[in-house]
C-alpha cells in the first residue's frame, strides 16, 4: 500500500477522534478517476475530513510552502500532496504549476482520487470565499484526455467549535456537480486542437462548482446571523434532528434574513426577533437549559430507560480510570505545546496545531510507556502495553464523554422536575417564539430576492418543516 494511502487513513483515524462527526449524504465509488472539492474552514485537518467524507485516500493540492514548513513539510510530502505556486507565496519556478497539474492530471488518468481546496485559503469566516479556477481547469484539462467526464463532488465541512476537541462536527457529500456537457466540449475542442479549458467553459464549471458547495455548505453574511438562524433553528425545533436536514434549514433561514435585510419593516421585525430569542436563551442559561431540553419528558419510565442504558458506563468505570491516569501526561502536554505551534493563536489553525501534537504526544507516550514495560517486566510486558494502551486510552476518552453526558442528562431531568413552574413558563414562552418564527419565514418568503423573484412556496421546504 502506497505510504500516502496510510498517512490519509491514519489522518482520517485522527481527524474522527479529534471531532463527534456525523456523516452524510452517499460515498463516491472506490474506484476510477474522483475529483473532490470541498470548502475549507480549519486547515490542515481539512484533508483528514475529506478523506473521512469520501471513504478513500485522496492526494491534494497544497500551498507550496507547506512542503518546506519544517513544523508540517513532512507530513505534507508523506501524503503525496502535490505543490501548487501562488502569487500570494513569492515568486513561482518556471513552469512550477504546469508541473502541478500534470501531477494531477496523471493521478486522476490513473484511476486516483485527487482533492483540492477552491477558495484557495483556510480562514475562519461564515462563508465560501470567492473560488478559484484550478479546479475546473483541471478538470476540463483532465476530461479532454481521459475523453469524458468523470465524477467531480462537492464535500462540505461544518464544524460547531473547529478548535474545541471533541466539538461536533458535519460532512456532508453531495451530488456530482453536473458537467457533462461541458466535459464533452472540451473533448471537441481538444480533438480540433483548440483549448480544453477554455476560459468562458471555466467560469461556467467555477460557477457549478460554486453552486454545488454551497448546497453542502451554509454561508451568512456574519457569525451574527449565523447565531441568530442557530438559535432560531434551537427554539423551533424542540427534537434533535439529522445533522444534513438541520443544515438545509439553517441555509434557507440565512437566504430569508439576507432577503429581509432589503426590507426595513421585515428586518427591524427579524431583529426584534432576535433579541427576544437570545432573551430567552438567557433564561434557560440561568437553569443551564437548552431550548431542546424543554421537550424532554420527565416521567418515571424515562427515568428508568436513561439509566439502563447507561449501564455500560459502570461496567467500563475502572478501566475507564486506569485509562484516564496513563493519558493524563500526554493530555496536559497536548495542551501546552499546541499553545506554541505556529499560527495557532489564529482559530483555522488551532485544530490543526492540537490534532497534530496531540498524536505526536499519544504515541510518544506509549513508545515510552512501551519501553519502561520492557524494562521492568520483559518483552511480553513491552508487546503488551504497545497493543493494550491505545485502546485504553480511546475507551477512557469515550468513557468519560459518556459520563459527562450522564451528568448533563441527569442534571436536566432533576431540573425539570423540581423547577417545574419555571419551565412551564419557559414552555409557553418558547412555544409564542416558535409561532413568531413561523411567522417571520412565511414574511420572508413573500419577499423578492435580488433577482427580483418571489420564493415560490409549493416547492421549498415549507416553514414547517424547515424549522428555522
Amino acid at each position: 500500500m502506497p505510504v500516502h494511502h496510510q498517512v490519509g487513513r491514519f489522518g482520517a483515524f485522527v481527524a474522527r477522534t479529534f471531532y463527534r462527526l456525523e456523516i452524510a449524504g452517499e460515498r463516491p465509488g472506490a474506484d476510477g478517476p474522483l475529483l473532490v472539492v470541498a470548502n475549507h474552514p480549519n486547515s490542515l485537518l481539512d484533508p483528514a475530513l475529506v478523506t473521512l467524507a469520501v471513504g478513500r485516500p485522496a492526494r491534494f493540492l497544497a500551498k507550496a510552502p507547506l512542503f518546506t514548513d519544517r513544523n508540517v513539510g513532512w507530513l505534507v510530502r508523506a501524503s503525496g500532496a502535490i505543490p501548487v505556486h501562488r502569487r500570494q507565496d513569492g515568486e513561482a519556478p518556471p513552469g512550477g504549476n504546469d508541473d502541478t497539474f500534470r501531477a494531477a492530471e496523471a493521478a486522476l488518468l490513473a484511476g486516483d482520487a485527487i482533492a483540492l481546496f477552491p477558495e484557495g485559503i483556510s480562514h475562519a469566516q461564515p462563508g465560501l470565499a470567492p473560488l478559484k479556477t484550478g479546479a475546473a481547469r483541471l478538470a476540463l484539462q483532465t476530461a479532454a484526455r481521459l475523453g469524458r467526464a468523470f465524477p467531480l463532488v462537492p464535500v462540505g465541512i461544518t464544524l460547531d467549535d473547529r478548535a474545541i476537541f471533541r466539538s461536533p462536527g458535519l460532512l456532508v457529500i453531495g451530488a456530482g456537480v453536473p458537467w457533462d456537457d461541458l466535459a464533452a466540449d472540451a473533448v471537441r475542442d481538444a480533438q480540433a486542437g483548440g483549448a480544453a479549458s477554455e476560459p468562458a467553459r471555466v467560469r461556467e464549471l467555477t460557477a457549478r462548482i460554486g453552486a454545488a458547495l454551497h448546497g453542502v455548505t451554509v454561508s451568512f453574511a456574519s457569525w451574527e446571523d449565523a447565531r441568530l438562524v442557530a438559535l432560531a433553528d434551537e427554539v423551533h425545533a424542540a427534537d434533535a434532528l439529522p445533522g444534513e436536514t438541520r443544515l438545509e434549514r439553517r441555509r434557507l433561514g440565512a437566504e430569508l434574513l439576507a432577503r429581509m435585510r432589503d426590507d426595513a419593516a421585515a428586518h427591524d421585525a427579524a431583529m426584534q426577533l432576535g433579541d427576544d430569542l437570545r432573551r430567552h436563551r438567557r433564561l434557560l442559561g440561568a437553569l443551564r437549559l437548552s431550548p431542546a431540553d424543554l421537550a424532554v419528558p420527565t416521567d418515571a419510565g424515562t427515568a428508568v430507560t436513561w439509566a439502563l442504558r447507561r449501564l455500560h458506563l459502570l461496567v467500563l468505570g475502572a478501566l475507564a480510570a486506569v485509562g484516564t491516569v496513563l493519558g493524563w501526561v500526554p493530555y496536559q502536554a497536548t495542551g501546552r505545546i499546541a499553545r506554541l505551534f505556529p499560527g495557532a493563536e489564529s482559530v483555522d489553525v488551532r485544530a490543526t496545531a492540537k490534532a497534530l501534537v496531540g498524536a505526536a504526544c499519544f504515541l510518544l507516550w506509549t513508545l515510552l510507556l512501551t519501553v519502561l514495560a520492557g524494562v521492568i517486566g520483559g518483552w511480553w510486558a513491552a508487546l503488551a502495553t504497545l497493543v493494550g494502551v491505545p485502546p485504553l486510552l480511546l475507551l477512557a476518552l469515550l468513557t468519560a464523554e459518556g459520563w459527562r453526558d450522564a451528568w448533563r442528562d441527569a442534571r436536566r431531568f432533576l431540573t425539570l422536575r423540581r423547577r417545574s413552574g419555571r419551565v412551564a413558563e419557559l414552555r409557553a414562552r418558547q412555544a409564542e417564539l416558535a409561532r413568531r418564527i413561523e411567522a417571520m419565514v412565511a414574511r420572508a418568503e413573500a419577499l423578492p430576492s435580488g433577482d427580483g423573484h418571489v420564493m415560490p412556496g409549493p416547492e421549498r421546504p415549507t416553514a414547517a418543516r424547515m424549522n428555522v
